[in-house]
């Protein structure tokens, strides 16, 4: 039951990822850039965990004094470096190709997987991950995207998907020794701290304002969708997925969290007027099909 939980969890938070597109579309409109995206939903979301341990007054945020050093670097790597090589990507190369090679995810997290964990993944499990790949290749139609301008802004991508899988291996070993509202806040807490020299260093190279734009100073209207961005984001997709990867082997949370490019799509067209295909549809059930071969489990396993 625990582990039946455990996959609604993480598809929950696929679900919730999958409006990123459709509140960073919203807030560009707004001019507000890429950077103020997500420092300000780091910034929100360590202040609402603060602000509810101290009305609670019971939960306590301390962590063993040697994991303090561990999710420091993992607020480098798996926070701020992602969401850096990230939005340098969807610059150099286009959204379409950043978002697209971010999801070889579960190819990374099958890899580390069986490098770290040194279990024997069932043939189902490697189908799931190919099934799902194929459906997320279907609905982003990699037979329309020229690679023949491979470049670092690929290599970006790329390494984003690593670090996708490096986010997921992390919180499948350090959410079992603490409570996931803990890790969830030490994680965007010095992800946020290794935010500013982050874009100090992507400010001088890029100059981009739509890229490291920053100006606080923002009408009402654009603070409100910045908090509703911030809770379903960050807040209900992060703790749901934290939650979650207690009970779901990695490489099997890495293929339910493809919900997301599947209600990306689907807000996309609701809500931004985008026109749907007929690989959006196979793709979608490609996917939804991986999620099917991901829950079922071997009747002589727990």
């Amino acid at each position: 039951m625990a582990a039946i939980g455990g996959h609604f969890l993480i598809i929950i938070a696929g679900v919730f990822y999958g409006t990123i597109p459709v509140f960073a579309t919203l807030l560009s409109r707004y001019e507000v850039s890429t950077t103020e995206q997500v420092f300000v939903r780091l910034a929100l979301s360590v202040s609402i965990f603060l602000a509810y341990v101290l009305l609670k007054g019971r939960h306590s945020l301390r962590l063993n004094p040697r994991d303090y050093f561990h999710f420091f670097i993992f607020g480098l790597a798996g926070i701020a470096l992602f969401f850096t090589l990230y939005m340098t990507a969807a610059v150099m190369a286009s959204v379409t190709v950043a978002v697209l090679l971010l999801y070889t995810q579960p190819i990374f997290t099958l890899i580390l997987s069986r490098i770290l964990y040194r279990r024997q993944i069932m043939l189902s499990g490697y189908l799931a991950i190919l099934l799902a790949l194929i459906g997320v290749a279907a609905i982003f139609r990699v037979w329309d995207i020229s690679w023949a301008d491979f470049g670092l802004g690929h290599i970006f991508a790329l390494m984003t998907g690593f670090l996708y899988s490096v986010y997921i291996i992390f919180m499948s070993r350090k959410t079992p020794k603490y409570d996931t509202l803990t890790v969830t806040f030490w994680a965007f807490l010095f992800g946020l701290v290794w935010m500013l020299p982050l874009w100090f260093l992507t400010h001088l190279v890029f100059k981009n304002p739509v890229m490291t734009g920053l100006d606080f100073s923002l009408p009402v209207n654009t603070w409100l969708l910045l908090i509703a961005f911030t809770l379903c984001t960050n807040i209900i997709a992060y703790l749901a997925f934290n939650h979650g990867i207690r009970t779901v082997e990695p490489h099997r949370a890495g293929v339910l969290v493809l919900a997301e490019p599947l209600v990306a799509i689907i807000l996309g067209a609701a809500l931004l007027g985008q026109t749907l295909y007929l690989t959006d549809l196979i793709g979608g059930i490609l996917i939804l099909v991986s999620f099917l071969i991901v829950k079922r489990r071997r009747k002589s396993k727990p």
